[in-house]
Order: structure tokens, then C-alpha cells, then sequence
């Protein structure tokens, strides 16, 4: 599956990096996370599209990204949570 490389940076700035970075690499997955969910946006194409066994195909990979996306995005949202004290 495809994993953007910018989403394993900011994983990696949250659980190793500098502490003072923490809330700006989550931004940036709230970014990240936004401009994936515009593959919404391409997904009316795929109507378009002749070969139905493509279509679906491409609709199926892209709901895994998207679907992939939101789970990392929701697990870095409650590691920022715990971080700045908002949950235990």
C-alpha cells in the first residue's frame, strides 16, 4: 500500500523528535490527512472511466489510502492529545 513519505516523517518527528515540534508535525498531518481526503474529489472521475474492472480497482485502492490515512491521522491526534495534556 501506498504510504506517503510525508506521513512516516511526521510519525517519526511525534514519537522521536523534539517535543517543542510535536503540535506543528501534528498540523502537518492534519494536512496531510485534508489533501489526501481531495482524492474524493478525483473519485467522480472514475465514473468516467470505460473499463469498469479499472474503475473499480482504482476505487478500491483508493479507499484503502484513505481509509489508512484517517487511522494514522487519528492515532497521531491522540498521541498529541496525551502530549500536551488534554487526555490521559
Amino acid at each position: 500500500m501506498y504510504i506517503p513519505k510525508t506521513t512516516t516523517l511526521v510519525e517519526s518527528i511525534i514519537t522521536h523528535g523534539n517535543t517543542n515540534c510535536i503540535t506543528d508535525a501534528g498540523v502537518a498531518a492534519e494536512l496531510i490527512n485534508t489533501a489526501v481526503r481531495g482524492a474524493y474529489n478525483a473519485c467522480i472521475n472514475l465514473l468516467d472511466i470505460k473499463n469498469k474492472a479499472v474503475a473499480t480497482d482504482l476505487k478500491a485502492k483508493t479507499s484503502k489510502i484513505l481509509e489508512n490515512i484517517r487511522q494514522r491521522c487519528d492515532a497521531i491526534r491522540q498521541i498529541l492529545a496525551i502530549a500536551i495534556k488534554m487526555e490521559s
